[in-house]
């Protein structure tokens, strides 16, 4: 009597997979879902808030020739920036200004605080007699922007 089995290459063969691409092959199509229309996707644009780049601060020079009207208390002059810097340090002004003007060709740095109205200038002014022991001179804003050095 003859084995009956099947051969070792008959056993691979037969336990490889098939591979189907007809859907009723697979068990009919009812195991298929209906096509479903996709849409295109909307392009979202986002609204992206983008800082305002910071203001440039003025320069000192700058900040006088901007004003239209007003007064300064001019308190101290100098021929070097050094002198005016140590003044500022030595009586606590840093709030006021240090600027650059042409006497004649020459350059002086005054150190003065612009103000809108007379009567604060000239507040201002008495302060700051008693603080540093100097007269300051209380002037129009367009008597300094005159010569005021660009």
């Amino acid at each position: 009597m003859a084995d009956q089995r099947p051969s070792v290459e008959a056993m691979i063969v037969e336990e490889e997979p098939m591979f189907m691409d007809e859907p009723e092959m697979m068990g009919g199509p009812e195991r298929f879902a209906e096509p479903v229309m996709i849409e295109e996707p909307v392009p979202v644009v986002a609204a992206v808030a983008v800082p305002e780049p910071e203001p440039i601060p003025m320069s000192p020079e700058e900040q006088i020739l901007a004003m239209d009207s007003g007064y300064a208390v001019q308190i101290y002059a100098s021929s070097t920036m050094n002198r005016v810097d140590q003044f500022k340090l030595d009586y606590g002004l840093d709030e006021m200004l240090a600027v650059r003007t042409d006497r004649d060709g020459s350059i002086i740095y005054v150190l003065v605080s612009p103000h809108l109205e007379r009567s604060s200038a000239t507040t201002l002014a008495a302060d700051l007699q008693q603080k540093t022991g100097t007269k300051p001179w209380v002037r129009a804003i367009q008597g300094l922007q005159k010569v005021v050095a660009q």
